[in-house]
């Protein structure tokens, strides 16, 4: 008796487990020490309950003792490491020889780290208390609702499998990102892998004192640099923002430096430096000049959108952030990244178009990451 409602259990559990997450996972049956053959069928089952909660906080693993002493253990793929140069058998460059890479000679060490060959962790950089990472166009920067699969969850994933994160810390601390880019736009993105990292990058983030700058493909001929202000008004239902050049209720000011770095004549690549940081503030403050982000449905030409989506299959905006500066005063633990600089190559999606278009690529900005709706 106490089998066959130990295997229903385990049906349920690892049912439960399936549906929660859309990797297949690897499940172990053991049996356990046989001292615990007193083990009884309501302490199996709030056993198990209690680890398909932890699985639901971590999203990695899970245990749960059945009945007869079977041990069931529940827990994702590990991670697989691989190179830049696809090599699947490098694990790459330490955390410590990433930092000193950064620190010491100013270089980026980059590690890609993929989830059972479906999603991958473009690492640009890492130390005990901060990841810095190159988010693909198309992952969610935070869950939008429970189901999602988001660039968390992926760090979350990373940090266990790689033993740098022990499950039992989930419940005092859970390492997060600092900063949220839009679902369609990729680029850098920095998570506290500890609390002081998340508290001092949190801050710096609040208040501006890092350094953030984009690169966009947009429509038209643009020449010569130039520094734009206005207002900017939210609509929550919508999700949309609309920009005013003088000030409406329950709008917030805004201001957005642009640098044209190649083009032309009909699209132009530019530099966009965000002086404030407000929702949607780049492809809308642009679009509203009359010079909308190429691929990008909510503010811009649908019919150009149309005719790049034929021609070279974009399915969302050209918008990358590429560049993060740390600010020259960092507290402690982060006073080692001072004035650091982090960068991540432009989306091959942009090459592509930009190549097609005989758009000349600055010096330094491709990189090899899949672009919108290319990863």
């Amino acid at each position: 008796m106490t089998q066959e409602i130990g295997n229903a259990l385990f049906e349920r559990v690892y049912v439960l487990f399936c549906k929660l997450f859309p990797v297949e996972p690897a499940v172990h049956l053991e049996r356990a020490d046989r001292g615990d053959d007193n083990y009884r069928v309501g302490r199996e089952s709030r056993h198990a309950a209690f680890y398909v909660k932890e699985l639901l906080r971590a999203e990695v693993c899970a245990e749960a003792r059945l009945g007869n002493g079977v041990v069931a253990h529940f827990e994702r793929h590990p991670c697989r490491h691989a190179g830049r140069t696809g090599d699947s058998g490098s694990a790459g460059p330490s955390a410590g020889e990433t930092e000193r890479a950064v620190r010491e000679k100013g270089v980026e060490s980059r590690e890609h780290r993929s989830w059972n060959g479906r999603k991958c962790l473009d690492i640009v950089y890492e130390d005990q208390h901060i990841l810095v990472v190159n988010k693909p166009s198309g992952m969610l920067s935070q869950k939008a609702k429970d189901s999602d699969m988001s660039l968390n969850e992926y760090i979350l994933n990373y940090l266990i499998d790689s033993g740098k994160l022990p499950i039992s810390q989930l419940r005092t601390f859970k390492p997060s990102i600092c900063n949220r880019l839009d679902r369609n736009t990729s680029g850098l993105v920095v998570a506290g892998k500890s609390l002081a990292g998340l508290q001092v990058m949190n801050e710096v983030f609040k208040d501006r004192s890092i350094h953030k700058y984009y690169q966009c493909l947009v429509a038209g001929e643009i020449k010569e640099k130039q520094l734009i202000a206005g207002f900017l008004k939210k609509d929550e239902s919508t999700n949309t923002v609309s920009i005013y050049p003088l000030e409406v209720e329950y709008s917030v000011p805004i201001m957005t430096e642009y640098l044209p770095l190649s083009g032309n004549g009909t699209f132009t690549l530019l530099q966009v430096t965000l002086i404030t940081g407000r929702s949607h503030q780049i492809r809308a403050h642009l679009a509203s000049i009359g010079h909308p982000i190429v691929g990008d449905y909510k503010y811009g030409s649908r019919s150009l959108n149309d005719a790049v989506k034929k021609k070279y299959a974009v399915r969302s905006q050209l918008l990358h952030s590429w560049r993060l500066v740390m600010p020259e005063t960092l507290p402690a633990p982060l006073e080692h990244l001072r004035g650091e600089e982090f960068t991540a190559g432009l989306p091959v999606i942009f090459s592509t178009v930009m190549e097609g278009e005989g758009i000349g690529l600055p010096s330094g900005s491709q990189g090899d990451y899949p672009g919108p709706g290319q990863g």
